[in-house]
């Protein structure tokens, strides 16, 4: 039974570790970007997804034929779901970039990125800490940690969206970038809400 447990919070962990992979790979591509090396990235973040998708599945086949689980089956699902989401909301930013030919960064991309990247490694730690979500004294702590960093979140893609419409003049330009920071949005709000995933967990096995 304790395997049984060990083996499904560490397959979470293995997913949440390929976000971290893809965040590190989106936060790199917007710090030093180059159209050249762009197609590159996007199949090394294929490779990633391609990667989720395997264990997500490898989960589901487990669950299949478990009787006893740590947690609740629907609860393992929806987390898996929910961190594969994560890290193909990092696929479709970097498929956006190049679909619309984006020759320059914006400097608000490269925050969003950064932003991104803190988010999934502060999730890495609640995932982490999950297996011990009976006794764990810094589960709480790492929960809130995460759901206050909404408001930055919010307050960026706000400002941002604000200073696209006020400054761009060329409509092509301010659809574009307008749907990648709203891309951008979905990622930290994809991260935020495994949080609220794990704190319900708790909530209901208290």
């Amino acid at each position: 039974m304790i395997q049984k447990e060990k083996d499904y919070f560490q397959s979470l962990i293995e997913l949440i570790e390929y976000s971290i992979k893809a965040s590190n790979l989106l936060k790199s591509t917007f710090e030093n970007f180059e159209v050249k090396e762009l197609e590159k990235n996007i199949e090394n973040i294929n490779k990633i997804t391609k990667l989720v998708t395997e264990k997500k599945q490898d989960i589901f086949i487990k669950l299949d034929k478990e009787f006893i689980t740590p947690i609740e089956r629907e609860d393992i699902i929806q987390l898996a779901f929910s961190i594969n989401n994560i890290t193909y909301s990092m696929k479709y930013i970097l498929e956006r970039i190049f679909m619309f030919n984006i020759t320059y960064i914006k400097k608000e991309a490269e925050e969003f990125a950064a932003i991104i990247f803190q988010y999934v490694n502060e999730l890495r730690k609640v995932i982490d800490e999950l297996r011990k979500y009976k006794k764990s004294q810094n589960l709480h702590v790492l929960i809130s940690k995460i759901n206050k960093s909404r408001e930055e979140a919010d307050n960026l893609y706000k400002l941002t969206i604000k200073k696209l419409f006020i400054y761009t003049k060329d409509p092509i330009k301010l659809m574009i970038w307008k749907d990648i920071y709203e891309q951008f949005y979905k990622c930290c709000n994809n991260i935020i809400f495994v949080s609220y995933l794990v704190e319900n967990i708790i909530l209901k096995n208290s």
